[in-house]
């Protein structure tokens, strides 16, 4: 069996779709999402049917366990051995694109991107292939969009990595192709930016560095009000200066991920005050629309 999470969960027995009952899905999710451990029948519940009684949810998944058991394709593919104990039985699920991902992509990462051999660049595209949307998009359950969250930052990672990847082994066009995905998905994120700045000046690009240049301001100053950061704003000064930005040196690069790591919580900052904005306008239009429907 085969089984995807990214989208919306689907599973493939024999090559043939298995169609899922509506409450399949988070079953077989969030067991596989917390598969390093066995799965309490009560916490699944609770998780699943927050706004349900423990007795009730208690219910509600033992019915929808039913239903997976009784599925002919999927009967082997919950272990449910021990009676209070659950989860995935892997030997019935071979293939998880969460897990492929994941796994590719984290031991990846451990290299630096000029140092990755050929192998691994193309285990890396394939990882990133993968990544055809976000984890269970249709749910809205705690549990699932952490997750989601978590493989999202995690793909993320894995477009920067091969954007640079690409640009050490000389494929400026697919360190662009890397970048433009990464700045599209992320677009308040100033390193991918910058990175796609100095790619487009070493491909002799000079108009779209400062395009790009252009962009990135433009996405700042209308999601969150603000300007580039110094660092961003230096290498613009340096592009219309018309000199060659300065790359940094193999024994720089513990300093670069320091640098990558503080923009990732300067943009969290940005992002977590253009949240509170938008929800604080929010309920003010919510209170003003009370008000008109009660006026007394």
């Amino acid at each position: 069996m085969r089984i995807r999470l990214f989208g919306d969960l689907s599973l493939t027995n024999r090559g043939e779709a298995v169609g899922l009952a509506t409450s399949a899905a988070p079953i077989i999710g969030y067991l596989i999402v917390h598969r390093d451990r066995a799965v309490p029948r009560g916490e699944l519940a609770g998780a699943l049917w927050p706004e349900r009684s423990d007795m009730r949810a208690r219910r509600c998944l033992s019915t929808a366990l039913w239903r997976i058991k009784s599925h002919a394709a999927m009967h082997e593919l919950i272990d449910c051995s021990h009676h209070e104990m659950l989860r995935v039985n892997w030997r019935a699920a071979r293939w998880v694109d969460t897990v492929m991902f994941e796994r590719r992509a984290s031991a990846i990462l451990r290299t630096a991107p000029e140092m990755l051999d050929e192998v691994q660049y193309r285990q890396l595209r394939a990882a990133v292939a993968l990544y055809r949307s976000d984890l269970m998009r249709s749910s809205d359950q705690e549990w699932a969009m952490i997750e989601r969250q978590r493989l999202r930052h995690l793909h993320l990672d894995a477009l920067f990595h091969l954007a640079h990847a690409a640009e050490a082994r000389g494929d400026m066009q697919g360190a662009i192709g890397f970048g433009r995905q990464l700045s599209a998905l992320e677009p308040l994120r100033e390193d991918a930016h910058r990175l796609l700045m100095r790619i487009y000046v070493s491909s002799g690009n000079r108009a779209k560095a400062i395009e790009q240049y252009r962009i990135c301001q433009g996405e700042l100053s209308t999601e969150l009000n603000v300007d580039p950061t110094a660092e961003t704003q230096a290498l613009f000064a340096t592009i219309i200066g018309d000199a060659q930005p300065s790359v940094a040196a193999p024994e720089d690069r513990r300093a670069a991920s320091l640098d990558a790591l503080s923009a990732r919580v300067r943009y969290a900052r940005r992002a977590i005050a253009a949240a509170d904005l938008r929800l604080v306008d929010a309920l003010t239009l919510v209170q003003r629309a009370q008000r008109v429907a009660d006026p007394f």
